[in-house]
């Protein structure tokens, strides 16, 4: 019998240093470029994507890091050190 102790982090499920809140390369991309304070037509542009999948990605962002505007997501990637 195998005794199982839970362990309590202040970090979410999958965080790691090279994926914080379990983000996909593509969703740090575009978090740095929103915590720039850069729009969505801008992130698209500078990206190279559409911005349908800059909506997307911040919709996934949004979740993942359990905040509720993209505001909130970007002060918690420079307060936290996520992006550059």
């Amino acid at each position: 019998m195998t005794l199982r102790i839970g362990i309590t982090s202040d970090y979410p499920v999958g965080w790691t240093p090279q994926r914080p809140y379990n983000l996909s390369p593509r969703e740090m991309a575009v978090l740095g470029e929103m915590a720039k304070g850069l729009s969505d037509t801008q992130i698209a542009e500078a990206l190279g994507i559409t911005k349908f999948t800059v909506n997307k990605h911040i919709g996934s962002i949004l979740i993942k890091t359990d905040t509720r505007s993209r505001t909130g997501a970007a002060v918690r990637a420079i307060r936290e050190h996520l992006v550059d």
